[in-house]
């Protein structure tokens, strides 16, 4: 019996030795003497083990930033292993090579990111024909360049749109049907991927807003321009506001036992902790207690019975009958 090997996947992550430069926008991970960008939201975990301009490691995933190299941080790691494996198809992408490595599946039917581009620098490279190659490679200077290569292969399956999981139904007979050969013939055309630059060309501009709901005046902090800089807190992600001192005051002196606050704004840049809250709105409404909108029964019963009982001269009042008009009324005598 022959050993099978088992199925080729696309993959391209590794590990790096440099210094995370962190920043509220444009991070950096300075790799010997070169800068890469950081692209992508960088994990609260990788924060906390952050050691500000220190050689530390990191788990990370290879991308291509404006045509050029950049890294998405994963984790910072102890591992002794320096390096990283690209495994996927060597191609020609907007005029220049490209290793293309595609999706294996797709994780939910609003994930579309199909397939990423790394610049690599391969000396003797192989034809651009779409074959699958499994790479190692290093970061050299502003490059990463191949070390060792293996292949070509055919291509494993790509992923081009979102498949749910298929349930097998239990069968209470132990008959075994095979699908017709014409299935696959019949399947649906792929449609071709897009990368991530084609993803925000045909993007559509929004303003996002959020709104905030609280019945506390949260722990905050005067700055010197005289506005209030509070934080709230949506599980890990943390908005930070900073509102007018005239509104604010709002908050503190409305005077209600009892309320319940909303403030509304703008999705502004990502912070360290989540996101700022521009252009901060707030509403406050007084929450009545529940003896004051439900009445007791007791003084139900009162009030029904002074409604049953009149005086005698409300009655008397009620059963005489108006007066005719006199045909002098509103005459004055001379």
């Amino acid at each position: 019996m022959t050993e099978q090997n088992p199925p080729r996947k696309y993959q391209a992550f590794g590990t790096i030795e440099g210094v995370l430069n962190y920043a509220r926008k444009h991070s950096t991970v300075l790799v010997g003497e070169t800068k890469f960008p950081v692209v992508g939201y960088i994990p609260k975990r990788v924060r906390q083990a952050h050691l500000p301009e220190k050689i530390q490691r990191f788990k990370v995933f290879p991308v291509a930033s404006h045509g050029k190299l950049g890294f998405r941080i994963l984790s910072i790691t102890e591992s002794s292993e320096v390096g990283l494996n690209l495994k996927g198809c060597w191609e020609e992408r907007q005029g220049s090579p490209y290793m293309v490595v595609y999706r294996n599946s797709l994780e939910n039917p609003t994930d579309k990111v199909l397939r990423i581009l790394i610049p690599v620098t391969w000396k003797n490279p192989p034809p651009t024909d779409r074959q699958f190659w499994e790479l190692t490679a290093e970061v050299r200077g502003d490059e990463l360049t191949v070390m060792q290569a293996e292949g070509p292969f055919n291509p494993p399956r790509k992923a081009t749109e979102y498949q749910p999981p298929v349930r097998t139904p239990k069968s209470k007979t132990t008959k075994q049907t095979t699908a017709p050969s014409s299935s696959t013939a019949n399947a649906p055309p792929s449609i071709n991927p897009l990368t991530p630059q084609e993803i925000r060309n045909m993007a559509t501009a929004v303003k996002a807003q959020v709104m905030c709901k609280l019945n506390q005046v949260p722990k905050h902090r005067e700055l010197p321009d005289k506005r209030f800089e509070f934080f709230l807190a949506d599980g890990d992600r943390i908005f930070t506001v900073k509102m007018k001192s005239k509104m604010f005051k709002k908050l503190t002196d409305h005077g209600f036992p009892e309320w319940v606050a909303y403030i509304t704004g703008d999705l502004g840049p990502a912070t360290e902790t989540g996101f700022e809250l521009e252009n901060a709105s707030l509403q406050i409404f007084q929450k009545k207690a529940k003896a004051e909108t439900e009445a007791k029964p007791e003084d139900k019963a009162q009030s029904a019975a002074a409604s049953a009982v009149q005086r005698p001269e409300a009655l008397k009042a009620e059963a005489k009958p108006e007066g005719k008009k006199s045909l002098l009324d509103g005459v004055t005598m001379r």
